[in-house]
This record gives C-alpha cells, sequence and structure tokens, in this order.
C-alpha cells in the first residue's frame, strides 16, 4: 500500500485505490473503501513513518518492510505478526485462520442478506483459497 493510493482518509468515503498493474488481472485499478479501524492503524502507520524532509512523500509504503528487497510477504508473516500484536497488548489470542474464519462468516452473512453481490463471494473464494495455503 502507497501513500498515494489512499484517499479521503479524513473524509466521509475514506477508500484505497489498488492500481491496476498491481492488480491481478492487471486490467483494472481497484477501489476498496475502508472502515475506521483501518483508518485508524493506517493514520498510525503514517505518523510512524514520516518521510524526511523534501522526500517524495506518495511514493513511499505505508508500512516499510524491515527487508527492502522483499515485494511480496512470506507465508510465515502473518502468524509473525500476530504472534508480536498479541504480546505487545491485551487482546484474546486468535490466529491468521481465525481472521480467514470471521472474514468466510462475514461474506456468506451479507450473500444471505443481499449486501454482497455474487462476484464478491467468488473473488472472496480466491482470496480464502490463497489464505489457506498460508494459515494452514
Amino acid at each position: 500500500m502507497m501513500r498515494s493510493e489512499l484517499h479521503g482518509l479524513h473524509g466521509e468515503k475514506p477508500h484505497w485505490i489498488i492500481p491496476a498493474v498491481r492488480t491481478k488481472n492487471k486490467k483494472a485499478e481497484h477501489t476498496v473503501p475502508l472502515f475506521p479501524t483501518a483508518v485508524k492503524l493506517i493514520e498510525a502507520a503514517l505518523e510512524i513513518g514520516k518521510p524526511e524532509k523534501g522526500e517524495d512523500q506518495g511514493n513511499r509504503p505505508v508500512v516499510a518492510s524491515r527487508f527492502e528487497s522483499v515485494g511480496v510477504l512470506a507465508s510465515h508473516c502473518m502468524s509473525q505478526a500476530v504472534r508480536r500484536l498479541l504480546e505487545d497488548n491485551e487482546l484474546v489470542a486468535f490466529t491468521p485462520h481465525d481472521l480467514r474464519r470471521t472474514a468466510a462468516t462475514i461474506v456468506h452473512a451479507s450473500m444471505r442478506d443481499g449486501i454482497c453481490s455474487k462476484r464478491s463471494e467468488k473473488r472472496f473464494q480466491r482470496i480464502e483459497k490463497h489464505l489457506i495455503t498460508i494459515t494452514g
């Protein structure tokens, strides 16, 4: 997520626009609405990683990697991040797989209530298949 891809963080409809070159089909950009919790996390990350004076703000990632040459997260990164999050905060223990199950529940409930389209369900199924390979 690059800073230049974030829009309206302080407005009514904050969103993240993923450029076409980074989407699966490489043909169309994808707009992701950001919920208040996501906006708070992004704002905290932006505050931590303020650019140096004169540095191009938009061309920096919101959350920088410790490994500059790494372009894609390794499969164990999510588990390690969750473990650190649990150690540093007073949260009820959870795993990345719990997040996948929660997302599946939300999507299926949205389908049942007519909020989510069939297309969204298919998109989630592709994401879900990928998450299962990452989280086991």
